[in-house]
């Protein structure tokens, strides 16, 4: 099955597709992550792990310059970090904000 994350924020959601996937026998819904020690387990779950960690230091960097901060907002960070393209955020945070970029 493939892995998705959801960040929610306000009852908004926006899901990112991982580029994962798993046995569902092996995924631990509680915790959000995969069952095991074997090395698969192990390096999806650090994958995982570090998408979380840029999620939530772009929400702090938003949060610091007194931004609005929405899911959506938070995914289109989360992919303009991955693509290491900045100006990917802006234009479509700009389209979200005036409709237009």
């Amino acid at each position: 099955m493939p892995i998705y994350a959801r960040i929610s924020i306000d009852s908004q959601r926006a899901e990112l597709a991982t580029s994962r996937q798993c046995l569902p026998s092996h995924w631990e819904s509680a915790i959000g992550r995969l069952s095991g020690n074997k090395e698969d387990a192990r390096s999806i779950n650090s994958y995982l792990s570090s998408m979380q960690e840029k999620v939530l230091n772009q929400h702090s960097d938003l949060y610091k310059r007194n931004e609005r901060i929405s899911a959506i907002i938070l995914k289109i960070g989360f992919l303009a970090v991955l693509r290491n393209d900045l100006h990917f955020f802006y234009d479509k945070v700009g389209y979200l904000f005036h409709g237009f970029g």
